[in-house]
């Protein structure tokens, strides 16, 4: 599920520019503070009480992120995460 950001046309006329700023929209390629902002959007959507993260924890370089994360979101809302 995409959220209001990800969703919207791009502003660019050059084909290039557009792919550029629509691949940069994408959760995997964005920085931890604006995957967190989108997350907190789509829970809100949703209406969800919390949220599960840690599928990575025995990673020690995506997993770290997936704390972050967590932390990020429960600093910003009032919703339980488990991590």
């Amino acid at each position: 599920m995409t959220s209001k950001k990800q969703s919207q046309p791009p502003s660019y006329d050059d084909p290039y520019l557009a792919t550029a700023q629509i691949w940069l929209r994408i959760e995997g390629t964005t920085n931890t503070g604006y995957w967190a902002e989108q997350l907190i959007e789509k829970m809100g959507r949703f209406h969800a009480d919390g949220m599960v993260f840690g599928f990575l924890d025995f990673d020690r370089w995506l997993g770290s992120g997936h704390k972050l994360m967590a932390r990020m979101i429960q600093e910003r809302t009032a919703c339980g995460l488990l991590y």
